[in-house]
Formats: C-alpha cells, structure tokens, sequence
C-alpha cells in the first residue's frame, strides 16, 4: 500500500464484508504487516556486518569459539536430519512398491478368473445371473 490510510481502510473493509467469489462468501482475513513477519527484510540503514581476526587473548575470543563450534555441531544435526528423512523415505517408496505390486498382482488374478470362465460357472451354481462387462 501507498500510505497507513489505505491500509487502514483496506483491513477495515476486508474485516467488515466478506469477500465474495462467484456469489458465495470466501473466509478472508488481513492484518497489518509489520518487519518480523518478513525474514528476507532489507537491512537497516548504517548497518554493515563488520568482521576482525580475534587474537586467543581477546575477550570475544571464547565466544566466538563457542559460536564456531555450535555452527559446526548444527550443520552435522541438519546432515543427520536429512540423511534420515531420506531413509524413511525410501522405506516409504519400498512399501509403496511393494503394495502397488501386489495390488496389480490381485487385478491379473481377478482378469484371469474372469477371462477363464471360471466366474460363470460359480454364478450357475448360486444361480445367479452376471454380466460380461
């Protein structure tokens, strides 16, 4: 939007009569956008990442440290949370192939008894009657 006006007035408009698509009413909700919703926000003015080499005597030296390590300690996290989403996705698909074999397994069996005749003769000897569809 343009101005805070315009904003006001469209989150009041939306708030007050619903909003409609081909005559029926759609549930629709808006609010105000404020700057934690948007990670990917520009950064401030007169901000700059600024970066120095840390002597062992610094007192920042430890911290860093500390960070470095945490950074090294969640990439290994995210490697094993990838690598086992990974696997339970191949058992996934396994069991997925696995059913869909024996569903089509049991679709031939059912083609077979049907092409044979052997669905006629049952129904003759439970008098009934079935179609040849």
């Amino acid at each position: 939007m343009e101005n805070p006006t315009q904003v006001n007035d469209i989150v009041s408009d939306i708030a007050q009569k619903p909003f409609m698509i081909g005559g029926m009413p759609r549930p629709v909700r808006a609010r105000k956008a404020k700057m934690e919703m948007f990670d990917d926000r520009p950064v401030k003015p007169g901000r700059t990442i600024q970066f120095r080499w840390l002597e062992p005597n610094d007192p920042d030296f430890e911290v860093a440290k500390e960070l470095k390590e945490l950074a090294r300690i969640h990439a290994v996290q995210a490697e094993y949370v990838l690598k086992k989403q990974l696997e339970d996705e191949e058992k996934l698909e396994e069991q997925h192939q696995e059913a869909l074999k024996a569903t089509h397994k049991k679709y031939k069996m059912v083609q077979s008894v049907i092409a044979d005749g052997t669905t006629r003769q049952l129904a003759r000897g439970y008098h009934l009657r079935v179609a040849d569809d």
